[in-house]
């Protein structure tokens, strides 16, 4: 994609799925939630298909030359996606037992009563994934540049300074 393409379709997205929210919530959209979610699901696609072909293009190669860090990042950036996937699945489905449950309707969905802590489970794991690359970007490798620097300089014990005594 052009480089200008890519925020162009993400601020398109976002707004139309900030604009099918306030329609739905005030009640002029009657569609189901999960239609209400299409635009963050395509952009959610859009990112895991260029992560893909970005990870598949560089494994061509036949020698890897990424670090364990990059393949690390390549790693969390899929879960998170996938995590994100999973938390607006569940989050539809709560949202669309909430108005079948206040409407009347029949019920859908198989369960009869979805705790709002289930559906949170994948949002803790999209932010324990986050700090786990935040640690690991900002403390564990300015901890291994600290202990490189000290490293280069050796320590003189107080034993080694001093001169052998004759006897």
């Amino acid at each position: 994609m052009l480089s200008f393409a890519k925020p162009l379709l993400l601020w398109i997205l976002v707004c139309t799925f900030l604009l099918l929210i306030i329609l739905r919530i005030s009640g002029t959209l009657p569609w189901t939630w999960f239609l209400v979610f299409t635009p963050m699901w395509i952009l959610d696609f859009v990112a895991l298909l260029s992560l893909m072909v970005c990870m598949f293009h560089r494994s061509v190669r036949l020698r890897c030359v990424c670090d364990l860090g990059t393949r690390l990042d390549r790693f969390l950036s899929v879960c998170v996606i996938l995590c994100k996937l999973i938390a607006q699945a569940a989050i539809c489905l709560f949202a669309e037992h909430l108005t079948r449950q206040t409407s009347g309707e029949p019920l859908w969905i198989p369960v009869h009563r979805i705790r709002l802590v289930y559906i949170m489970i994948p949002c803790w794991t999209i932010l324990l994934l986050l700090l786990g690359s935040l640690y690991r970007n900002l403390v564990d490798r300015n901890v291994r540049r600290a202990w490189s620097f000290c490293g280069q300089y050796q320590i003189i014990s107080p034993t080694m300074t001093s001169a052998p005594r004759s006897s």
